[in-house]
This record gives C-alpha cells, sequence and structure tokens, in this order.
C-alpha cells in the first residue's frame, strides 16, 4: 500500500525524480553488465583482474547506496520537524493535505485545517463544542490516520459516555505558533 502511495506521489508530484532515477538505474545495469564483460575477458592480466576487481566493488557500493535511496522513496514514511526532507514533504501530499479544509472566517480571508468534517459555524442542537487550537502537535504532526490525532480520540471517548452532546473539532494547522492562535481566536469571537 505504501509503495502504490508512493508511485503515485512520484508521478503526480515528482515525475523528475522517477525519470532521473529510471536513468541511474539503467546506467547501474549497463555498467555492471560491461563490467562483468570486462572482468571475463581479463582472467589472464592480474593487473586487469584486480582493476575489474576494484570498479566491481565500487559498483557494488552504489548499488548499495541506491537500493537504501529507494527504500526511502518508496517505502519509509514519516515526518520531520521542519519539513525539510522529500520524505516529509512526501507524507504531507499522501495524508495531511489531501485531508485539509477551508473554513472562510469573513469573506475573503480564511486558514485550512485538518480534519475529517467540516466546521459547523454553530452547535446542532443544543451540543456543547470543544475547540481544539494549535499547532503540529494539535494539527496531528506525523499521525496517519486522522482518527488516531487525540481530538479526535477525545471526540470518539465523549461520544462512547455522552452520545450527541458533544462536537470536537480541531483548527489547527502545522507550522503555526501561539501568534497564529491568538489571532483566530480573535476572529472567531470577534
Amino acid at each position: 500500500m505504501i509503495l502504490v502511495r508512493s508511485l503515485h506521489y512520484f508521478f503526480l508530484e515528482d515525475f523528475g525524480y522517477l525519470i532521473g532515477m529510471t536513468v541511474w538505474l539503467a546506467m547501474l545495469l549497463a555498467g555492471l553488465w560491461s563490467l562483468v564483460l570486462y572482468r571475463q575477458s581479463t582472467h589472464d592480466v592480474p593487473q586487469r583482474l584486480r582493476r575489474a576487481n576494484w570498479l566491481l566493488s565500487v559498483w557494488m557500493g552504489l548499488a548499495t547506496l541506491t537500493a537504501v535511496e529507494l527504500y526511502f522513496a518508496l517505502f519509509y514514511d514519516t515526518t520531520d520537524s521542519f519539513n525539510r526532507t522529500k520524505v516529509s514533504r512526501k507524507w504531507y501530499r499522501l495524508y495531511a493535505d489531501r485531508q485539509r479544509r477551508p473554513l472562510e472566517i469573513r469573506p475573503g480571508a480564511g486558514i485550512y485545517y485538518r480534519d475529517d468534517h467540516d466546521f459547523p459555524k454553530h452547535p446542532r442542537g443544543g451540543r456543547n463544542r470543544i475547540c481544539f487550537l494549535g499547532d503540529s502537535f494539535t494539527f496531528g504532526h506525523g499521525i496517519r490516520r486522522i482518527q488516531d490525532r487525540f481530538s479526535n480520540l477525545v471526540q470518539a471517548e465523549l461520544d462512547r459516555r455522552a452520545p450527541g452532546r458533544f462536537e470536537v473539532t480541531n483548527l489547527s494547522d502545522a507550522g503555526t505558533d501561539l501568534f497564529w492562535v491568538e489571532g483566530l481566536l480573535k476572529e472567531l469571537f470577534q
């Protein structure tokens, strides 16, 4: 499943990487073929045989580094603190960006937030509203399934204990700070 999502990401978002890696893999295979043929032709000359073995060792090192690169590109899925790595940017594209929703605070001004339901302007039928505001921790930084995030776990527990009495919403965004939260509070409650 991770491989399929990774390939989907590379085809749609980072096609240049996919082309570059394909060319590199073709060069590695052509290099291996050439080195094997060269080594077979140098059995009688010890100096050439040593050179062929040394070149094959270099090739093995490059192949190992390529395998590590492919593991991180195709199978490894996580975030980092500042979203600087390709792996982290891929994670955001695959998980967080797909779950973002727009919230218009006033005409022409709004935010994006990550949640599995829309933010109702007014609580429905006598429900109490609990709203989580914050930065990447509240956002669920590194949590793939939105249902596993703290605010969603609170919603599930409240629904279990007091069905229909509470409405929990998460209006957080990764990379924000307390000034952003303060500004959002002022916008929402003025």
